[in-house]
């Protein structure tokens, strides 16, 4: 259930971390739209000249997964609630992007079955991770004495693999580190835009006295995540340790009717600046019994329903930073 939980999160931060491509003419768009597509385009496209630049990050996840096994059901029912800073300072010379970032997220669960509930809980966290000369290291803080002792103890090199902590054994430490990465992010964010069916231009906002356009991008989400991108996607995981079958999952979740995927842009038109975007995105589905690999679990059926809505402010563009190897067990 931990897991499944997870994967969603997972699955939203491939989303949040892929960026954007050329100016291309999309079919099926009004003259309008285009144009406004474009705009954000040309914003983005000055986005990958920066040398730096700090995202400013919060999300919002309810989770809802259900489980029904020989007779029996549980409901899991989950809040997360993150916000966070990243810093990065490109490098295309190597293979990842030196970064540094912090997150604190707060998650509520509740376990349920029959309608009673059999579990309640808060837990806060800080995820801390630095990646600097193709080498990452990751340091994991919990409020709670009792899941502490589950975690390793101050900064740990994960470059090889992130399996001492609990959870990120399921995911190739290399694909997930490759998101963030500009070659990565403009491939995949390429197809992302490509995949516009709709554009409404919104309300604009002013920022230091400047106005700023806004503009809501519709994206089909079986053709956002088709082809190479998937594969990408897919790449993330470790099958060996996921109790699904990553593949049939994930095509899944973005053929599914009740998937949506949309992407809000704030841009600046006149001086071609994006300072933003958000990614919403939405899912109710139910997972077969044939898609669960794990043997624990034959015979049961899953289902998840989400809601996530996650909100990327883009401050300090080519500022000098300053990124230092962590001392290691601190």
């Amino acid at each position: 259930m931990r897991r499944l939980g997870t994967i969603s999160v997972i699955l939203l931060l491939a989303l949040i971390t892929a960026p954007f491509g050329a100016v291309r003419a999309q079919d099926g768009l009004s003259a309008s739209e285009q144009a406004a597509l474009d705009s954000a385009r040309r914003a983005i496209d000055h986005f990958f000249t920066l040398d730096t630049y700090t995202v400013e990050h919060t999300q919002a996840l309810t989770q809802q997964i259900g489980i029904s096994l020989g007779g029996q059901s549980l409901q899991m029912d989950q809040q997360i609630d993150q916000h966070g800073t990243t810093v990065t300072e490109r490098q295309p010379d190597n293979r990842y992007d030196n970064l540094t970032s912090t997150l604190d997220q707060t998650l509520t669960q509740t376990l349920s079955t029959a309608g009673q509930t059999i579990q309640s809980l808060t837990i806060e966290q800080t995820f801390e991770m630095i990646v600097l000369d193709d080498r990452a290291y990751l340091r994991v803080q919990v409020n709670d004495p009792a899941l502490a002792g589950f975690f390793p103890k101050g900064w740990q090199d994960v470059t090889s693999g992130a399996a001492a902590f609990p959870g990120m054994e399921m995911y190739n430490i290399d694909q997930l580190l490759n998101l963030g990465s500009t070659a990565f992010s403009a491939e995949m964010f390429e197809s992302l835009l490509s995949a516009t069916v709709a554009v409404e231009t919104l309300e604009p906002e002013t920022l230091d006295g400047t106005a700023i356009a806004r503009y809501r991008l519709t994206l089909d989400p079986a053709q956002a995540f088709s082809g190479a991108n998937a594969q990408m996607l897919r790449t993330m995981f470790n099958e060996a340790a996921t109790p699904f079958d990553v593949d049939a999952l994930i095509e899944l979740i973005f053929t599914d009717d009740d998937t949506t995927y949309v992407l809000t842009l704030w841009v600046d038109d006149e001086a071609g600046v994006l300072h933003g975007y958000e990614v919403a995105l939405e899912m109710d589905i139910t997972i077969p019994s044939s898609m669960i690999t794990d043997p624990t679990l034959s015979g049961a059926e899953m289902s998840l329903a989400q809601d996530s809505v996650a909100t990327l402010s883009l401050v300090d563009l080519n500022e000098p930073v300053e990124i230092a190897v962590p001392p290691l067990g601190e």
